[in-house]
């Protein structure tokens, strides 16, 4: 089973706590992998990665060099304007799970 989460650098600690209890109550331990999008590199580095999962996670960053060059950062913006409308739920992450594939394409 393949788990995927995208999350900002603040809350990397949280997502941790989530895959650690998916880890705890999978009956199929063997099977299980997580994938992690971050939105700023090295930001996971000063959390503590449960070491039952350390071996099952892959991490990796949102390419934002990628997302400025296709467009996607002015979609964002625009998008922003008007359906989120200064809300603090404003931020590239939600966006970015039509990515996860280009960053884990196994």
């Amino acid at each position: 089973m393949n788990i995927y989460s995208c999350i900002d650098n603040t809350n990397i600690d949280k997502i941790m706590v989530l895959f650690n209890s998916c880890y705890i109550n999978c009956s199929n331990k063997e099977s299980l992998h997580f994938y992690l999008l971050i939105d700023k590199r090295n930001t996971y580095i000063n959390i503590n990665i449960p070491s039952n999962i350390k071996d099952i996670l892959q991490i990796s960053y949102l390419d934002m060099d990628f997302l400025e060059k296709n467009g996607w950062l002015e979609i964002h913006m625009e998008f922003s304007k008007y359906f989120y409308k200064q809300s603090k739920c404003n931020h590239i992450m939600n966006f970015s799970r039509f990515f996860i594939f280009d960053h884990f394409p196994d």
